[in-house]
């Protein structure tokens, strides 16, 4: 029986593992796995397939090179496992990570964006401008993070109908 968590945790992904393996000796089952590059973040309750976790936000499928099984593990799995399993290409799992984390970052930046410009003239001035500086850059400057969230809260204080300016001249 597991003494701890991260013993929990080994047990669990040692079976998974062996269980979707040929190979019933962990070092030679880890060798099986590959990672071709499939990836994604997920915005619904997905779990990891290797430990079950059911907060994945970032996850990456592995498949085995020697049965075709297939799993969808979380990024946190996947760093865990990489030291040990060849086929699992570390500096790619590292890139795609931070490929998703900015993926996200300019859906989100830009939704914000987006709704704040309804509510702000500065930014419904500026809209287009900022949002393909964010593209380009992958984030907004602090000071515009700043002022959306300033006119998002105003918003939401003041209800739906606030339209105050609030661009960088009337936040300070």
């Amino acid at each position: 029986m597991a003494s701890n968590a991260h013993d929990q945790y080994r047990e669990r992904t040692t079976a998974t593992l062996l269980g979707r393996s040929v190979a019933q000796a962990l070092h030679t089952a880890r060798q099986e796995w590959r990672y071709a590059g499939e990836c994604g973040h997920s915005e619904t309750d997905l779990s990891c397939e290797l430990c079950g976790c059911a907060q994945v936000r970032y996850w990456f499928e592995i498949h085995n090179a020697v049965n075709g099984q297939r799993l969808k593990i979380g990024s946190e799995c996947v760093q865990a496992w990489m030291q040990a399993a060849p086929g699992l290409d570390f500096e790619r799992v590292k890139t795609d990570r931070a490929r998703l984390e900015r993926e996200v970052r300019v859906q989100v930046q830009g939704d914000l964006l987006k709704r704040a410009a309804r509510i702000d003239p500065w930014l419904k001035r500026r809209r287009r401008d900022l949002q393909a500086a964010l593209e380009t850059h992958g984030t907004l400057t602090p000071k515009v993070r700043e002022v959306i969230s300033k006119v998002l809260s105003a918003n939401a204080n003041a209800g739906a109908g606030a339209s105050a300016e609030a661009g960088p001249d009337a936040a300070t």
